[in-house]
């Protein structure tokens, strides 16, 4: 939930996005609380008409969920429109540019005991009547192929070190496996002391058609027999990974459920979901 303060429902646009904001702030970035620009504007019996938030720096990895207490009494509403925009934000250390778009969430004012105010997306089929059109969305994220390699260059080093070698270079290449799925290679020269040797490291996701996310491909090698059989203690982390398969079709937002997925890939990756009913 968003924790918005106490007082009543906001009727003011001013007060509605500074509210807004506030509580996203605590939300998003709970080390600094610094509020998130929120632009709104109220609708009526207690709905929201617009909302559009801007994300840009924040570090969406730190999220958390506050709980509100007893909740003493509940109106739901609906947000009519609903973006939100980041360039970048950052997801698990990766700058992203994200741009998402929904119409009829579905939400409810939730009152706690001691008066404040909270506001929380609701997981339902259908708007606030219950008769109202059913929620939609639009996400579409993009990351730089560069930022990922830098990314991967962190993870390895971190992981290499925990064998007694060092990473001394690194290139990551990304393809469109078409439409819905990516191969990634790492190919990067690893050293301990004086010695240095080649280090592949590959993976595959792949989305089919019944929006089934596999994991695949997923192999830390070298063809260097002592780099080999250093590297070859990693295999009890990249097993679990192969073959892995996550029911992306079950992933909702306000109740609609995914429904698409595109990716492609220049010099960035770039990711388009659609959810509906």
């Amino acid at each position: 939930m968003i924790p918005l303060g106490p007082g009543p429902v906001p009727a003011s646009a001013d007060e509605l996005g500074a509210r807004l904001g506030a509580g996203l702030g605590r939300v998003l970035a709970p080390a600094s609380g610094s509020p998130v620009p929120v632009n709104a504007e109220p609708g009526a019996d207690g709905s929201i008409s617009r909302v559009a938030a801007d994300i840009t720096g924040i570090d969406a990895s730190s999220a958390k969920d506050i709980e509100p207490g007893p909740i003493a009494s509940s109106t739901r509403a609906t947000i009519e429109a609903l973006s939100l925009t980041g360039s970048p934000a950052v997801l698990r250390g990766l700058p992203v540019t994200i741009a998402a778009e929904a119409e009829h969430v579905p939400v409810t004012w939730n009152t706690s005991g001691d008066g404040s105010l909270w506001l929380a997306v609701e997981d339902a089929a259908t708007g606030a009547s219950g008769q109202d059109a059913p929620a939609s969305a639009r996400v579409d994220v993009t990351a730089a192929v560069a930022d990922l390699e830098r990314l991967v260059a962190d993870e390895l080093s971190a992981r290499l070190g925990g064998m007694g070698l060092s990473l001394k270079s690194l290139s990551v290449a990304v393809a469109a496996l078409g439409t819905r799925g990516l191969d990634l290679r790492a190919d990067a020269t690893v050293g301990k002391s004086f010695l240095s040797a080649k280090v592949t490291v590959t993976g595959r996701a792949q989305v089919d058609e019944a929006l089934a996310l596999t994991i695949s491909n997923v192999d830390l090698s070298s063809g260097n027999p002592l780099v080999a059989a250093v590297v070859s203690r990693a295999d009890s982390m990249i097993a679990p990974w192969n073959g892995r398969r996550i029911d992306l079709a079950t992933y909702t937002f306000a109740g609609a459920r995914l429904r698409d997925v595109h990716v492609s890939v220049d010099s960035a990756i770039h990711l388009h979901a659609r959810f509906g009913a």
